[in-house]
């Protein structure tokens, strides 16, 4: 899923947003959480939640608010750290009021509740006590990408439907160099801490906007909103938008972007270091323990994590030899899979070619899904191609009130990014019944979630182990038709079970970038590039490539848990609906929800 890059910041729980209501159709479910009466807790939660969204302007697009619009924001500064810190404690103190008995009188809605709350609190401010922000700019996500990202019609959050719009993206650009300067002060911090990015990393992420620096006005990318301008514009105003639009350009844009690469160059990078995850930097340690509880709702032993990683690695491999051998080969995974990117047909030859391939997909699991999903999102999804041919190879942008359909980013860029016989995961997995599934859901079902819930929690190892769960799935619903689909569907889920021994490899116990990229090479069928970019993905974003199979494994668990007490009154429809149908939930929440499932058919 491709998450909102520019607030990274408050990743703990946004990851979505808020949106404003509107009467949009919901579905009714045997099994959705019902709207809570007014109680001490949500009001509570409620006023956070309105705090919130207004703390930092530039994110007003991604919450569909009109104020802020032409703000760029704060971010990086004391006064928005402050602000943000006090909000955080004001919820603690909040949420201390209910202990005892106030909290055994909490019903199962208000329980799950507080608890999905008191996690966002307990890691919001583990997290602003974190080094983090001295690995904003990272290439994966930043501000200065973000608001590239802006730009490109179905990937930003920035409205651009009216003059107004056009208008407030001009007065925003003022806010971009005062924010290159506590940019560029905040990573002059982390120099002096030695808390800086591996130098190969480094050298890459200034590749993610370089296209700013395009001295051609029109060929900037940030004159992109005036060559999609709405046809209803009057011609007087369509000239009054491209002139402020090319002076934005002028006096803005490459000024901050110039200064901002001119510093990364000649001080940043002379300044980064050969050593690779967190494991080597001061606090290093400490500060993964805390990444991984937020990442997967538990408080996990790396070393644990790590073996748990050997072990499914050497089960999923087992099983790619038996497809490799049932198709007559010989030799080991590895010989194999050159034998198969040796094959005319392993890649897409064009972009439309690729696109034709994730549509057919997407029309196999449309006919296929009313057996296994009686709870569905109203809300499509679309089909966009990237802009960046180093992004990844696809990802999920879920819906607003702006926006009213989910967007599967394709990147169509490069080719090599996803091999034919991985078309059937990726969509699988990135839309549905993956996170388009989930996430969508989330967003419709209002009438049965607080604002909070829908919109503001964010659980990286629910929402990214229900979209591994839905890979797994494709198996039983027939979507892997072929034995080189399957074997891509055990490709894809050996990287997760990789994930788990490079991740806590890089961070707990100082590996390498060179060994990190070996021990993927052998054990994975990724091009080289395609490892690069994946590896130092894991290396500025510790933890979150542990998230998936670690909830996965816990959906699949509960599952088989669920089955063997229901036996033939399991319903397999009414199981998927327990586990999607209360929007994003913790780990935690998930268990205690489809407990009260069984419960309630037994």
């Amino acid at each position: 899923m491709k998450l909102a890059k520019s607030q990274r910041h408050h990743w703990l729980i946004i990851g979505l947003g808020i949106v404003l209501w509107s009467p949009i159709p919901t579905q009714a479910s045997p099994f959705c959480a019902p709207a809570l009466a007014n109680s001490p807790l949500k009001s509570l939660v409620d006023r956070f939640s309105r705090k919130f969204i207004r703390l930092d302007p530039f994110l007003a697009g991604l919450y569909d608010l009109k104020a802020g619009l032409d703000q760029f924001g704060g971010f990086l500064s004391p006064e928005q750290k402050a602000r943000e810190r006090a909000l955080y404690q004001e919820a603690k103190v909040g949420l201390e009021k209910f202990s005892g008995d106030q909290l055994e009188k909490l019903d199962s809605s208000q329980r799950n509740l507080y608890e999905l709350f008191s996690l966002t609190i307990s890691n919001g401010l583990a997290h602003l006590d974190s080094p983090s922000e001295y690995y904003e700019f990272n290439g994966l996500f930043s501000r200065l990408k973000s608001y590239l990202d802006d730009t490109t019609d179905g990937q930003g959050y920035f409205p651009f439907k009216k003059v107004s719009h056009y208008e407030a993206f001009i007065k925003r650009s003022q806010g971009l160099g005062p924010f290159v300067d506590r940019l560029i002060g905040v990573l002059r911090e982390g120099i002096a801490k030695g808390i800086v990015l591996n130098r190969q990393v480094a050298e890459r992420a200034l590749r993610s906007i370089e296209s700013a620096l395009e001295s051609d006005i029109e060929k900037n990318p940030f004159f992109r909103p005036v060559l999609r301008m709405p046809e209803g514009f009057s011609k007087a105003k369509k000239i009054l938008i491209t002139n402020g639009f090319k002076q934005m350009i002028r006096k803005q844009i490459l000024p901050a972007y110039l200064r901002f690469s001119n510093f990364y160059k000649t001080e940043y990078l002379p300044a980064t270091r050969d050593s690779y995850g967190l494991a080597q930097l001061p606090g290093g340690l400490a500060w993964y323990r805390q990444e991984i509880v937020t990442n997967t709702d538990l408080d996990l032993d790396p070393a644990v994590i790590h073996q748990q990683g050997l072990d499914e690695v050497g089960r999923i491999e087992s099983e790619m030899s038996k497809i490799a051998a049932g198709l007559g080969h010989r030799g080991d995974l590895g010989s194999f899979r050159k034998f198969l990117a040796s094959g005319s047909g392993y890649f897409y030859l064009t972009a439309e070619q690729m696109r034709a391939g994730f549509e057919s997909t997407q029309s196999l699991i449309d006919s296929k899904i009313n057996q296994w999903f009686s709870l569905k999102p109203k809300y499509p999804f679309r089909i966009l191609e990237a802009d960046n041919a180093e992004d990844i190879a696809g990802a999920y942008v879920p819906p607003t009130d702006s926006m009213a359909y989910g967007r599967f980013i394709l990147n169509t860029k490069n080719l090599t990014s996803i091999p034919v016989m991985g078309t059937d995961t990726l969509l699988v997995h990135e839309a549905i019944p993956g996170h388009h599934f989930q996430l969508s859901l989330a967003f419709e079902l209002r009438d049965q979630l607080t604002y909070f819930e829908r919109r503001l929690f964010y659980s990286t190892a629910y929402v990214e182990g229900w979209a591994l769960y839905a890979e797994y799935l494709g198996r039983e619903m027939g979507i892997y038709r072929t034995p080189l689909s399957r074997f891509g569907n055990l490709e894809d889920e050996l990287l997760r079970a990789v994930r788990l021994v490079v991740d806590t490899g890089m961070h707990a116990f100082g590996w390498s970038r060179d060994r990190v990229i070996e021990y993927m090479s052998i054990h994975t069928g990724m091009p080289l590039d395609g490892i690069e970019i994946e590896a130092d993905r894991y290396s500025v974003w510790p933890a979150q490539a542990l998230s998936y199979k670690i909830g996965e494994i816990k959906i699949r668990q509960l599952r088989e848990w669920a089955q063997s007490r229901l036996g033939t009154r399991f319903d397999i429809r009414g199981f998927h609906a327990a586990v999607i149908g209360a929007g994003t939930i913790s780990l935690a929440v998930l268990d205690r929800r489809v407990r009260e499932w069984v419960s309630h058919h037994e």
